[in-house]
C-alpha cells in the first residue's frame, strides 16, 4: 500500500490515474515482476504483487519516484508525495490471497466511492470479469483459486466479491498489516525461520565462506586464487561468488581481491552456477550441502 504523504490526494485526475497504470507496465516489463489486483484510492492506492529476483523496494522505489516526479512537475508542487516507504504484507495461501483480493477490490464500496466494485473504474475487478483489460495485469494468478475452466473462474470470483459487501471481514488485515505477515501457522513460522537464517547470514564472513568452501572441496582456500586455471578449481571459485551473493555478508568486489580476478570474472562465474542450477540436479545437491555447512 501506498498512501500520500500527510493523507493528501495523490491522484487529481483519471490521466494521473492512466499515468501510474503506464509506469507499472514499464516496471512489469524492466523488473518482471506480477500485479495480481489492483485498486487506486484517492489518498493510497493498494497492489497485490508476485516478485522473483528483483525486490520489492528496488521495484516501487523507482515506480513511486517516477511516478512523484511526474506529479510534482505537473501540479508544480514540491517535497515527498507518499508517506514514507510504501507498507507490505507477505501473504501465503490460497485462502488468504482470495480474501486479500476481496479486500482489494471492496476498497471502493467501503469507502462509499461506489454502491459496487464494478461500479469503480480504477481496480481490476472489472478486469477479473472481463469486462476491461490491462495488459500489466496478470489476473490470470488470482483468478486461478476460483475454479478450473474460465467460466466457473469469473462466476465463483464475482459471488465471493459480492457475498464480501456488507459483511465484516473474517481476516483481520489491519492486524496483519502491522505484523506485516498473513497465512496460516505453518507458513508463518517457515517465514521466520527464513528471518532468522537470513540474520545469520548477515554474520558470516569472507574467511568463514572460504573455510567452509575449502572443507567441502578438499582444498586449500589459496588453491581458489586466479593462479589455478583448471575447471576444478573454476567451478568452486564460482560456486563460492554464488554463495557470496546470497549470503548478502560478502561481497564480489572481496572475493575479486582475494581470486586475484575482476569483479566482472567472479559476478560471470556466479552467472554461470545460477544456469546450471536450472539444469543440473548434481549442482543443486552441491549447493545444498555447501549452505548446510554454512549454516549449521
Amino acid at each position: 500500500m501506498l498512501r500520500g504523504n500527510n493523507g493528501q490526494d495523490i491522484f487529481q485526475s483519471d490521466a494521473d490515474r492512466g499515468r501510474l497504470c503506464l509506469l507499472i507496465q514499464e516496471g512489469v516489463v524492466r523488473y518482471g515482476f506480477k500485479v495480481v489486483a489492483f485498486c487506486f484510492m484517492t489518498n493510497h492506492l493498494h497492489l497485490a504483487v508476485e516478485v522473483e529476483e528483483i525486490s520489492l523496494s528496488e521495484i516501487f522505489q523507482t515506480v513511486a519516484g517516477r511516478y512523484s516526479r511526474y506529479f510534482n512537475r505537473k501540479y508544480e508542487t514540491r517535497g515527498h508525495l507518499f508517506q514514507a516507504r510504501f507498507q507490505s504484507l507477505l501473504v501465503g495461501g490460497e485462502i488468504y490471497l482470495r480474501h486479500l483480493i476481496r479486500y482489494i477490490h471492496l476498497n471502493p464500496v467501503k469507502a462509499g466511492l461506489a454502491e459496487a466494485p464494478q461500479d469503480y473504474r480504477w481496480s481490476s475487478h472489472s478486469a477479473y470479469l472481463d469486462q476491461t483489460a490491462f495488459a500489466w495485469l496478470a489476473k490470470e494468478r488470482g483468478l486461478k483459486y476460483f475454479g478450473r475452466s474460465k467460466e466457473d473462474q469469473i462466476s465463483h470470483y464475482n459471488d465471493f466479491v459480492l457475498g464480501g459487501i456488507g459483511q465484516e471481514e473474517l481476516i483481520d488485515f489491519h492486524r496483519a498489516h502491522r505484523e506485516g505477515i498473513l497465512g496460516g501457522e505453518v507458513f508463518i513460522d517457515q517465514v521466520a525461520k527464513q528471518i532468522k537464517l537470513a540474520d545469520h547470514r548477515k554474520k558470516i564472513t569472507v574467511e568463514s565462506l572460504l573455510d567452509v568452501v575449502g572443507r567441502h572441496y578438499k582444498c586449500e582456500p589459496a588453491s581458489l586464487q586466479a593462479g589455478e586455471r583448471d575447471l576444478r578449481s573454476s567451478h568452486v571459485r564460482a560456486m563460492t561468488a554464488y554463495l557470496a551473493k546470497e549470503v548478502r555478508g560478502v561481497t564480489l568486489e572481496e572475493l575479486a581481491v582475494y581470486f586475484g580476478q575482476g569483479a566482472s570474472s567472479v559476478s560471470k562465474g556466479a552467472a554461470r552456477i545460477t544456469r546450471k542450477l536450472l539444469v543440473s540436479p548434481d549442482v543443486r545437491d552441491e549447493l545444498n550441502a555447501l549452505r548446510n555447512a554454512l549454516y549449521s
